[in-house]
């Protein structure tokens, strides 16, 4: 049986933010060995579970109340460290697979989308609060200009079984990397956000909080944090961008 550190040295990207520290590596690494170690589950399978769970969440969220909003975001947390199982798997077992990586990018922005709905439509149902809309459209907007192109983008791909190409071509990142350039060459920084970290911030803090409309401002002090610390306080991070 494989050593739990060789495990986690085979298994395990290098994370971008805390939370992918936390519980991207520590936690959901130590539940993927103990898959690995006693079951013959496939990455897929897991794949599937994370967004049946997310599901959940999303059912949760609909009903409303900051009971189900709890519980919601405790099936978002679930949802997301299999999120994180079934790469660690594919990684380990050697059997990355560019079906694999289209099903995973699938699924992931489609229950992103139908989280944003859930959220939003019961919040506005049970609180009369309108501006949750504004902030989710541009969320649900971004993901669908995301989803889109990954559905095309794998009958194109589906022969050269390049996984890190496939995962990389993406139309929303590549808008986000010329508005960086555009940035960069004004003197400017745009700070390294972590969707992951900004998904928690809207599906497991606000709901568990219950302070969904808080979210916007949230968002945008968390995002201009980034840029402060970036900007000022890494420079070291901030020369390493500008080589890229």
């Amino acid at each position: 049986m494989m050593e739990f550190e060789e495990f986690k040295k085979k298994c395990q990207k290098t994370p971008t933010s805390i939370w992918g520290k936390y519980v991207g590596n520590l936690l959901a690494t130590r539940v993927s060995y103990l898959l690995y170690c006693y079951t013959n589950v496939s990455a897929n399978t897991v794949t599937w579970l994370s967004f049946g769970t997310g599901l959940c969440a999303a059912l949760f969220f609909y009903l409303g109340g900051h009971l189900y909003y709890v519980v919601g975001a405790i099936f978002y947390l679930v949802s997301y460290i299999l999120d994180c199982i079934d790469g660690q798997l594919a990684r380990v077992r050697n059997c990355l697979t560019l079906f694999g990586a289209w099903l995973d990018l699938t699924l992931d922005r489609t229950l992103m989308i139908i989280l944003g709905f859930a959220l939003s439509f019961s919040w506005h149902r049970d609180m009369g609060q309108s501006s949750i809309f504004i902030f989710m459209f541009i969320f649900i907007s971004i993901f669908l200009l995301n989803l889109v192109p990954v559905i095309f983008l794998y009958r194109e791909k589906k022969n050269s079984n390049n996984v890190l190409l496939f995962c990389n071509n993406s139309f929303f990142l590549g808008i986000i990397d010329k508005f960086k350039t555009k940035l960069k060459s004004i003197g400017l920084y745009f700070p390294p956000v972590d969707m992951n970290e900004m998904l928690v911030l809207i599906f497991f803090i606000s709901p568990l909080f219950y302070i969904v409309d808080k979210i916007i401002p949230i968002v945008c002090v968390w995002i201009a944090l980034h840029s402060l610390v970036f900007t000022f306080l890494v420079p070291a991070a901030r020369m390493k961008y500008d080589k890229n």
